[in-house]
């Protein structure tokens, strides 16, 4: 299960990714279907899309996560799951500070929790051996045609556990995607003011004040899962690029 005495002071956002193979241009984009390389099978080094992925530590998230150790078992997505400063349709956002600042607590960039964590269905997420594959990789790119930053992941999701899920992933009929994230605080847009804290806030998430949105800007945050979902909370959240071996 979730080990919720290490979030008993922090609260799980919900928000949904943008296309997985989020255009460089407002043209759509294509279906496309690529060849992931084995490097060193006892390495546990793949070539996927010119870069090097290294998975030497998918046994141990197995074991775990009750998941396939072999990579081959893998359908691969790469989805960009965070719109960056931009809030979704809950009113929640990311700013760039805090996905890209370096967190002791992780030993790494906040947008790099992704790697190692499990991938779900429909968020159903309360017990990690239900897990339906695992994060293998996550980036922060910008995207010039949208003047967006994007964290994208590369997600995996485990043909040998749920079949059928896979089958729908691999038809496209499921290719909306929505992530989890364990947050400490929640900053007004408008005012800096402490959201989630004991006075109410001068201008309510959702309410507008001289022409400006008031939404939640998320800090202290912790991505925990990704899941394959029927109704993203971003629009544009959909899955059109997978790898095979």
């Amino acid at each position: 299960m979730i080990l919720e005495r290490h979030h008993s002071d922090r609260f799980q956002v919900y928000a949904s990714a943008a296309l997985s193979d989020f255009p460089q241009t407002r043209d759509i984009a294509k279906e496309r279907i690529r060849k992931l390389e084995i490097l060193s099978s006892k390495k546990n080094v793949a070539k996927i899309g010119g870069s090097t992925l290294d998975y030497s530590w998918l046994k141990g998230a197995s074991e775990t996560y009750q998941i396939s150790a072999d990579i081959k078992d893998y359908i691969i997505q790469e989805v960009p799951i965070v719109t960056v400063d931009y809030p979704n349709r809950n009113l929640h956002a990311f700013p760039f500070d805090e996905v890209s600042y370096f967190d002791p607590r992780f030993g790494q960039f906040i947008y790099k929790t992704f790697i190692g964590k499990p991938t779900f269905a429909d968020h159903n997420n309360k017990v990690f051996t239900e897990a339906k594959g695992v994060h293998f990789d996550s980036s922060l790119r910008y995207v010039p045609g949208w003047d967006v930053w994007k964290i994208y992941v590369l997600l995996g999701y485990d043909r040998s556990k749920d079949s059928a899920l896979a089958r729908q992933i691999e038809k496209g009929q499921r290719r909306s995607y929505s992530m989890g994230a364990w947050v400490s605080y929640f900053l007004s847009s408008l005012t800096g003011q402490l959201s989630n804290g004991s006075q109410p806030l001068k201008y309510p998430k959702g309410t507008i004040h001289k022409g400006k949105l008031s939404y939640d800007l998320c800090t202290g945050c912790e991505y925990f899962e990704t899941s394959s979902v029927v109704g993203p909370a971003d629009v544009t959240a959909e899955s059109h690029q997978l790898w095979y071996f």
